[in-house]
C-alpha cells in the first residue's frame, strides 16, 4: 500500500473515530463518546454484530443491553500504551498492565467517574440520597472492571466464545443481583428502565442541549414525550439494519454506509414528524437543523469511506499486477 493510501487510511480512522457508532460522537453528551467507540472496536472482530450498530440515532440494541458500565472501561484500556499488532498481543498487553494494582485501580476510577457522569440523573429518578448513590456507582464501577476482565480472556474459538457468552451473562446476573440488594426491586426496576433507554437520553439531551435555556427550552413534559418517540425509532431502526445486513445487495451498487445513512436520515425525518404535536414551531427548526447538519456530516463521512475505499482496491489490483 502507498504512503498516501495509509495517510488516507489513517485520516479516515480519525474522522470515524469521532463521527461514527450510530452518530453518537456527534452528540453533545461527550461522556458517552468512550462508551460509544468500544462499538466500533467490537464490531471489527465481530462483523456479525454490525446489525445492531446505527449510525444517526442512538440506539439502545435490541437484544443485548446497551450497558455503559462495561463499554467504558475497555475504551479507557484501548487508549492504553499496547504493543502493535493482532488482538492476542493486545490483550496480553492489557492482562500485564491489569496485574499492576496501581494501573487497575486508575482503571477504575476512569469508570467510576464515567459512570456518575452517564448515570448523573439516576440520583433523582431513584430518589437516593448523596450517599446511597455513590455506593451504587462505585459497585458499578467494580462491575465494570470485573466485566473487563472476563472479556480480556476472550479467544477466538467458536466454543469458548461460547463459554465467554454464558460467562458474560452469568456474570450480568450476579451484578444485577448485586444491585437488586443494594436498591430494591422497585429500584432495580426504574435502574433497568433508565439503563435501557440511555441512548434514548443521549438523543433527547442533544436536542435539548440544542433548544437551549431561553424561551424555547425544552421542558420536562416535552422531554418525556420526546424520549418515547426517540426511542420507539431507534428500535425501529434497529429492525431495518438487521434487515439490511441480512440481504447484502447483489451487485454492489450501494454500500452499508450509505444505506444506513438513508435509514438514519428518515428515522430522524420520522422524529420530526411525530414531535409536531409535542414540540412549537420555533423548536421543530431548531432540531430540522440539528438534523440537516447531522446529515451533511454523514454525507461527507460516507464520501470518505468511499474514496478510501477505492484508493485501497486501486492499489490492490496495481500490486496484483506487480
Amino acid at each position: 500500500m502507498r504512503n498516501s493510501t495509509i495517510v488516507l487510511l489513517a485520516a479516515l480512522l480519525v474522522s470515524l473515530g469521532t463521527a461514527s457508532w450510530m452518530w453518537q460522537q456527534l452528540r453533545s453528551e461527550r461522556e458517552t463518546n468512550a462508551a460509544l467507540q468500544v462499538r466500533l472496536s467490537q464490531l471489527e472482530h465481530h462483523p456479525e454484530q454490525h446489525a445492531n450498530a446505527a449510525p444517526a440515532i442512538t440506539s439502545p440494541l435490541p437484544e443485548e443491553r446497551s450497558d455503559p458500565r462495561t463499554t467504558k472501561v475497555v475504551a479507557e484500556a484501548q487508549s492504553a500504551p499496547a504493543a502493535v499488532g493482532s488482538r492476542g498481543d493486545f490483550m496480553s498487553r492489557q492482562r500485564q498492565l491489569m496485574s499492576n494494582p496501581e494501573y487497575r485501580k486508575a482503571m477504575r476510577d476512569a469508570q467510576r467517574q464515567h459512570i456518575e457522569s452517564v448515570f448523573r440523573e439516576l440520583p433523582g429518578i431513584l430518589n437516593l440520597s448523596p450517599k446511597e448513590a455513590a455506593a451504587v456507582f462505585d459497585l458499578m464501577a467494580d462491575q465494570a472492571i470485573r466485566s473487563f476482565e472476563l472479556e480480556e480472556h476472550r479467544t477466538a474459538t467458536k466454543d469458548n466464545g461460547r463459554i465467554l457468552a454464558r460467562a458474560i451473562d452469568e456474570q450480568r446476573r450476579k451484578d444485577d443481583a448485586e444491585l437488586q440488594q443494594l436498591l430494591g426491586t422497585s429500584n432495580m426496576s426504574r435502574l433497568q428502565e433508565f439503563r435501557d433507554t440511555i441512548g434514548s437520553r443521549v438523543e433527547v439531551n442533544t436536542i435539548r442541549n440544542e433548544l437551549g435555556t431561553g424561551p424555547d427550552a425544552l421542558r420536562d413534559d416535552q422531554f418525556d414525550s420526546m424520549l418515547g418517540i426517540v426511542y420507539s425509532e431507534q428500535q425501529r431502526m434497529n429492525r431495518e439494519l438487521q434487515e439490511l445486513y441480512a440481504t447484502p445487495p447483489a451487485d454492489g451498487s450501494r454500500t452499508y454506509d450509505s444505506s444506513r445513512t438513508e435509514l438514519a436520515v428518515t428515522a430522524n425525518r420520522r422524529i420530526v414528524e411525530s414531535a409536531r404535536s409535542i414540540l412549537s414551531g420555533a423548536q421543530l427548526t431548531a432540531i430540522e437543523n440539528l438534523y440537516r447538519r447531522q446529515r451533511l456530516q454523514m454525507e461527507t463521512r460516507d464520501t470518505m469511506i468511499r474514496l478510501s475505499s477505492e484508493v485501497t482496491a486501486r492499489d490492490a489490483r496495481a500490486a496484483g499486477g506487480n
